[in-house]
């Protein structure tokens, strides 16, 4: 079976840490212990070292907003904060290594340093959505002729009525003065 890159998400810190030799309730009160002092730090402005850089809060360029919504007037933005990355040398290393490691694997390399995501499909030229529907138009607009209802003919070419509505009006002949 092939392994799949793993996202550094909170369930992968904590199965890291359970093989460790943590429980897993340890670890997950060991690893919400440390983001909720991460998350306090930021919050009385420090800055929080990471093994790539470090996180700080900056000011939003963003001002705070009164308006209406949910017909009561509020305010519309209340956080005048966000944090950032700041990479510093040791961070922009490891980055170039990474970048190397996909050269090496022969994988493209992608700005923000991850994998290059396979080409949508409306670039390759292959139809998205839902396949349109294989009606038979002329049958359609012969059996209206012949007197049957929208929804005869819905039953009877398994469509809605709304589609038998809508193909009836696209062949219906413009009079034009």
């Amino acid at each position: 079976m092939e392994s799949k890159t793993k996202a550094m998400n909170k369930r992968y810190i904590v199965a890291r840490l359970r093989e460790r030799g943590l429980s897993r309730r340890d670890a997950v009160h060991f690893l919400n212990a440390v983001l909720a002092e991460m998350a306090a730090a930021l919050k009385r402005g420090e800055e929080v070292e990471a093994p790539f850089g470090y996180l700080k809060r900056v000011p939003h360029a963003r001002k705070k907003q009164h308006g209406l919504f949910l017909n009561k007037i509020t305010t519309i933005y209340k956080k005048p904060y966000t944090v950032v990355l700041e990479v510093d040398a040791d961070g922009e290393e490891l980055l170039k290594e990474t970048k190397k490691v996909h050269r090496r694997l022969e994988l493209p390399p992608r700005p923000g340093g991850g994998l290059q995501l396979p080409p949508r499909p409306t670039l390759t030229g292959r139809p998205i959505g839902r396949k349109p529907l294989d009606l038979d138009r002329e049958a359609i607009l012969r059996d209206r002729q012949r007197g049957q209802s929208l929804g005869q003919l819905a039953q009877t070419y398994s469509a809605s009525r709304a589609t038998i509505h809508r193909v009836l009006h696209e062949h219906a002949p413009t009079t034009q003065e």
